[in-house]
C-alpha cells in the first residue's frame, strides 16, 4: 500500500451540488415512470479493537462459570446472562465457545462482543466489538456507545480504542448495475491491481477492486438479499430507501477500509468518533483518488488518463453525503429482527405437515394440518413449561437476543 496517498486537510473532497436532501441532479437515464435516482449513504459494518482494564475479575469469572456450565451440557450452544439489578440483564447471549484469540463471545442481535482475560497492557487488544449491517445502518456510533457503557458497568475501564475495519456504502436507488457498465475494466482509473467480475447466467451481478486494506465492491443489492433470503433486511432497507424493492433496482457501492490503510491518512481516524467525523473525507479519497469510473475507455498513454471524464454514474457515487449523517432512529424505523423470518416460517411449514401426517392426516386440507400442528405444538410447549419453567423462560430470552439488538430496547 505504499502508493496510498494520505488525505490532506486542505484538499477539497466536497460532494457535487445537490438539489435536495435525498436526490441529486443528473442526466442519467432510468426506467420510464421511475423517480430520479437517489443516493442513500450509510455505514454497513464496524469493527473496533479495545484495550480494557478490569477493576476486578468478577465479570470475566462469571462468564467463565456460565461457559463451563454450558460445556457440561449437551446440545446447549448459548445462554442468556442475567445481571441482577442491572439494566443490561438478559440483554446478551453467551456462546458455548469463543474464538482462537478470544475466550468469550457474547452477542445481541447482529452485534458481537469478543472478550479475553488478557491484561489491558498487552500488545494485543483484549476486547473486540463487531457491529453488523442493520445495527450500523440504524446508529453505529450510538450502539457502540451503549456497548462501552455496558462494559464500564461491568468494571471494564477503556484504555484505548482503535477502529480496525469499517465499511461505508452508497446505495444507488433506481439504477441497475447492468446499466452502469461498471464491469468494463478499461474505463476504470484505479490504484488497485486486482479486478474481479461476477455474473449470473450472462448478466453482471457485481465487481470488486483491490483486496486487503482497501477494497471496493459493487453489486446488485436487491439480488444479494433475495439470494441470501434476508427478508428482515429487505423490509428494513425498503423503509430506509422509501421504495418498493420488488419494483426498484438498487446498486450498492461499498468500500472496505481496514487498519493498515486507515493509519496512513493525515486525518485522525483511530477512534469511532474520529472515523465518523471524517467519513466524508474517507469517501472522497475512495471515490476521487483511489478509484474513478470514466465515461469512455481510458487513454493511459502519456498520462492522458487524468483528462478522462468521470461517468455520470460515478458522479452519483461521489455525491454521497456522509457529513452530518443522520441516524435512523429506532422510533422512526422500528428495530428489525436480524433473523430470516420467511426461512423460519418455511421450515415450520414443513415440520407442521410432517406432524400432521404422523397424526394420520392424509388429506390436503389446510384445516386438518393446522389443527394437528397447532395441537401438537401447544401440548409440547405446555409440557416443557410445566416441567422446567425457568429453562423455558431462559431459552425464550436467548432466542429473543439472537433476533434483536436488546441494548436498544
Amino acid at each position: 500500500m505504499s502508493n496510498l496517498r494520505p488525505l490532506s486537510a486542505k484538499r477539497n473532497f466536497s460532494s457535487a451540488p445537490r438539489t435536495d436532501e435525498a436526490g441529486i441532479t443528473s442526466s442519467v437515464q432510468i426506467a420510464s415512470g421511475s423517480k430520479k435516482p437517489q443516493v442513500s449513504p450509510g455505514v454497513d459494518k464496524l469493527k473496533v479493537s479495545l484495550w480494557l482494564d478490569w477493576k476486578d475479575n468478577k465479570f470475566l469469572s462469571r462468564l467463565q462459570t456460565h461457559k463451563s456450565g454450558l460445556q457440561k451440557t449437551t446440545g446447549r450452544q448459548s445462554t442468556s446472562i442475567n445481571f441482577t439489578s442491572s439494566p443490561w440483564s438478559n440483554s446478551f447471549v453467551l456462546h458455548r465457545t469463543g474464538t482462537t484469540k478470544f475466550t468469550y463471545r457474547i452477542t445481541t442481535g447482529d452485534v458481537n462482543v469478543l472478550l479475553s482475560p488478557r491484561p489491558g497492557s498487552s500488545r494485543m487488544h483484549n476486547c473486540q466489538i463487531e457491529i453488523g449491517s442493520v445495527s450500523c445502518q440504524v446508529d453505529a456510533q450510538g450502539i457502540y456507545k451503549k456497548i462501552i457503557e455496558f462494559l464500564a458497568d461491568q468494571g471494564g475501564q477503556l484504555i484505548k480504542e482503535m477502529v480496525s475495519e469499517i465499511h461505508s456504502a452508497a446505495d444507488l436507488i433506481g439504477i441497475h448495475i447492468k446499466d452502469t457498465d461498471f464491469s468494463d475494466s478499461s474505463r476504470w482509473i484505479k490504484r488497485a491491481s486486482e479486478f474481479s467480475y461476477h455474473e449470473y447466467r450472462g448478466r453482471p451481478t457485481g465487481i470488486s477492486l483491490g483486496k486487503g486494506g482497501i477494497m471496493l465492491r459493487i453489486y446488485d443489492k436487491i439480488r444479494e438479499m433475495k439470494v441470501k433470503k434476508e427478508t428482515s433486511k429487505q423490509e428494513f432497507f425498503a423503509k430506509k430507501w422509501g421504495c418498493d424493492i420488488s419494483k426498484t433496482s438498487v446498486t450498492r457501492v461499498e468500500f472496505q477500509l481496514r487498519r493498515p490503510v486507515l493509519k496512513q491518512f493525515a486525518e485522525p481516524v483511530t477512534t469511532v468518533a474520529e472515523v465518523m467525523e471524517n467519513l466524508q473525507s474517507l469517501w472522497g479519497y475512495c471515490t476521487q483518488e483511489w478509484s474513478r469510473f470514466c465515461s469512455d475507455v481510458v487513454d493511459r498513454k502519456n498520462n492522458h488518463q487524468s483528462l478522462s471524464k468521470v461517468s455520470e454514474y460515478w458522479v452519483l457515487v461521489q455525491s454521497a453525503v456522509f457529513t452530518g449523517l443522520k441516524k435512523i432512529a429506532s422510533r422512526v424505523i422500528p428495530q428489525r429482527c436480524v433473523k430470516n423470518i420467511a426461512a423460519l416460517a418455511q421450515q415450520f411449514r414443513g415440520i407442521a405437515q410432517t406432524l400432521a401426517a404422523a397424526c394420520g392426516v392424509a388429506s390436503g386440507k389446510v384445516e386438518d394440518v393446522h389443527y394437528w400442528a397447532q395441537r401438537t405444538l401447544k401440548e409440547e410447549l405446555q409440557i416443557f413449561y410445566n416441567r422446567e419453567p425457568s429453562e423455558f423462560i431462559r431459552r425464550q430470552q436467548v432466542r429473543f437476543n439472537e433476533c434483536y439488538v436488546s441494548v436498544l430496547s
